[in-house]
């Protein structure tokens, strides 16, 4: 299978860092793993307009994160085909 690494990296900034004249190369992920673009970019919308504890809080903003939430969980379904 072909993996197209130029545009994969694309999707995660720190990757755009040189280290000894060479693309970055992270491999330490088992505490934590770099997170693409789109995944940063929901996360900041998070945090903007909407956070709040999905499916535990009864206030406008957990109502917003919960529908949020279930809306990512039917796309993640789809995607699988779960």
């Amino acid at each position: 299978m072909d993996y197209p690494i130029d545009t994969i990296r694309e999707f995660f900034p720190v990757l755009n860092q040189q280290v000894n004249n060479r693309p970055l190369v992270y491999l330490d992920t088992a505490a934590s793993a770099l997170k693409p673009l789109p995944v940063l970019e929901a996360e900041k919308q998070l945090y903007h307009q909407y956070y709040g504890n999905v499916h535990r809080a009864a206030h406008y903003m957990a109502d917003k994160a919960t529908i949020q939430f279930e809306k990512t969980r039917e796309k993640v379904k789809d995607f699988i085909h779960a």
